[in-house]
């Protein structure tokens, strides 16, 4: 792959995106909506078991949402970008492609996963409800998962295109 040759997207990034931002647009829209309605003091902070124990005004609301929006921002320009970071690794142009849409797959849904998160904690703190103690475990192996899932794709799908490279 050039430098500067941008790869297209494919229908399985097309929907992680669709998802990332139908999932921005309703927390916005659902912010706007319930506002008069949240109470001048709202959860700030949950333990690790997902029990509240901090308390602060509820235009903290609005940090969670800020911060899925930069980060959603930067994983997209590393998306985009794909020369600005490296791979470790020798690979042929067919691998080098391939490996590169895997990474992009794996940030189109870890940007989808980051998001829903963010919008959970944000719901459940303008509702006042605990996260439970299953939160914090499952968050970490949603957004591990997909990490996983693209390094293990990643390294069958290269190496098996560089036996077939050597095969021909």
């Amino acid at each position: 792959m050039k430098k500067g040759e941008r790869l297209p997207f494919t229908r399985t990034q097309k929907w992680w995106e669709l998802g990332s931002i139908t999932v921005l647009v309703f927390w916005a829209a659902y912010l706007l909506r319930v506002w008069d309605q949240i109470p001048a003091t709202v959860p700030t902070h949950f333990g690790l078991t997902g029990q509240i124990n901090s308390y602060g005004e509820k235009s903290s609301l609005l940090v969670l949402p800020a911060v899925a929006l930069l980060l959603y921002a930067l994983l997209l320009a590393a998306e985009l970008l794909p020369a600005l970071y490296t791979m470790p690794g020798r690979w042929s142009g067919r691998s080098q492609i391939f490996a590169a849409q895997c990474l992009r797959t794996g940030l189109c849904a870890l940007k989808f996963l980051l998001v829903l998160l963010f919008c959970y904690l944000d719901f459940c703190a303008a509702t006042y409800q605990p996260l439970g103690a299953w939160f914090l475990p499952a968050a970490a192996g949603v957004l591990l998962l997909p990490v996983l899932v693209t390094a293990l794709r990643i390294y069958r799908g290269v190496k098996r295109r560089e036996a077939e490279r050597h095969d021909a």
